[in-house]
């Protein structure tokens, strides 16, 4: 990753490559509160078999880091690669729980872009990887909508 910057008088200039390289996805939201989108289990499926198929959709295409049957707990790893190239300035990770009285997933997606200007992570979410998470799992355990 490029850090070189240049002080001219009192300003900081950052090259024009570094900025253009290190610009976040337009599917980038930048924020630091968490947008959950639910899925309702289809009739028929209980939460023990509603969980482990969650779970299988997640691994699919990530890491899994933690998981706990128990509290009804999913959190992905970091990955790189959301975008479909390998980016050492943006990494995603996902998170889902079924609470256990309840008949839902709940999945958020979360999302950190490098801001090479600051030299800091910038946190927020990734709208079409929640898009694509829900709809994978909406696939698997949701209830039909017509």
């Amino acid at each position: 990753m490029m850090k070189t910057k240049y002080l001219i008088g009192s300003a900081l200039i950052v090259p024009v490559v570094a900025l253009l390289s290190g610009c976040a996805p337009a599917t980038f939201v930048r924020t630091s509160l968490a947008t959950w989108k639910v899925v309702e289990f289809r009739p028929g499926i209980e939460r023990d078999e509603a969980y482990n198929r969650v779970a299988d959709t997640i691994a699919k295409n990530y890491d899994i880091e933690v998981i706990d049957k128990d509290s009804g707990y999913i959190r992905t790893a970091w990955m790189f690669t959301t975008t479909g190239k390998v980016r050492e300035n943006y990494r995603t990770k996902v998170v889902a729980k079924i609470p256990a009285s309840n008949d839902k997933v709940e999945i958020k997606t979360e999302a950190h872009w490098y801001d090479p200007v600051r030299e800091s992570w910038v946190m927020g979410l990734d709208t079409a990887l929640l898009e694509q998470v829900y709809q994978d799992i909406q696939g698997t355990v949701g209830r039909v909508s017509r």
